[in-house]
């Protein structure tokens, strides 16, 4: 099984991720319109929790771990948190368009960090490709007219932007410590009862939604899918390559919200997200 996995391209597991996350974002935002953002992420991570334990029993064994790669997980399941908490309060407050574009601009800065950190290469047009990233993520998030709600969604958006480029850069180096599942599965474990906790000390509501539990069902299979084919994608493939691929998860969702939620934009959004959308793409080339 091992073999077989390890002969399929990491670019096809990156589309299989794209086209899993960006469902996954469009139904999350519609869960989070009805819920908060704690309770659709607390119960959406539990079922993923769920099956990341049934495929670590079927497939995987507990490696044994330096004190230092306990740390950096300890670390970025916080930063992991913060991110997916941001991200799901500008799908429930901001516009869907506009949040998605800026939090899935993330591989710009992942890549940055695996230059940095992770010892890959960077060409010119890929130079080029992050600054177009940059310059339309600023262009999106300073278009202020209207109600406001496009703008409070940006501030999020873009917080969820940092903080998942620094996760996923993270995930790229112990991927290559260790392997793609047991650091995922690891950070899953210590996310729930960090939540738990939190919730608890701030009085956040963690009811189980369910009137939407179809709903939630889905969108923790979803990520569970896209985060397998991340983790097999950069195993047999440089990060710095399938993380680019993820441009494609802003365009599924974007698509999804015009169709059913008629979500317009200015026109300097559009120029932004057209921006940002055209270096993530150049990013991947």
């Amino acid at each position: 099984m091992v073999e077989v996995l390890q002969a399929i391209p990491g670019v096809v597991f990156g589309l299989l991720a794209m086209l899993s996350w960006g469902i996954s974002d469009f139904i999350a935002a519609s869960l989070a319109r009805r819920n908060s953002s704690m309770q659709t992420f607390f119960w959406t991570q539990l079922v993923s929790l769920g099956l990341f334990i049934l495929t670590f029993l079927a497939f995987f064994s507990m490696p044994a771990l330096a004190a230092e790669t306990l740390g950096l997980i300890a670390i970025i399941t916080v930063v992991r948190i913060a991110a997916f908490l941001a991200f799901y309060q500008g799908l429930r407050d901001g516009k869907i368009g506009v949040v998605s574009v800026l939090t899935n601009s993330w591989p710009a800065a992942t890549v940055i960090l695996a230059l940095l950190f992770l010892g890959e290469s960077l060409t010119a047009a890929q130079a080029l490709a992050i600054m177009l990233v940059m310059a339309g993520a600023t262009t999106v998030s300073f278009q202020v007219k209207g109600k406001g709600s496009v703008s409070l969604g940006a501030r999020y958006g873009l917080f969820a932007l940092a903080a998942f480029g620094i996760y996923f850069a993270a995930i790229g180096l112990l991927t290559k410590q260790i392997n793609w599942f047991i650091p995922v599965l690891l950070i899953k474990l210590v996310q729930a009862p960090l939540l738990a906790t939190y919730a608890k000390q701030t009085k956040k509501v963690l009811a189980f939604p369910r009137s939407a539990w179809r709903l939630v069902l889905v969108i923790g299979f979803l990520e569970t899918v896209g985060f397998y084919s991340y983790g097999l994608g950069i195993t047999n493939e440089y990060t710095a390559v399938i993380a680019p691929m993820m441009a494609g998860i802003p365009v599924i969702t974007l698509l999804l919200a015009r169709a059913f939620f008629r979500e317009s934009l200015s026109k300097m959004q559009k120029i932004g997200i057209i921006a940002a959308l055209a270096g993530l793409v150049l990013l991947s080339v």
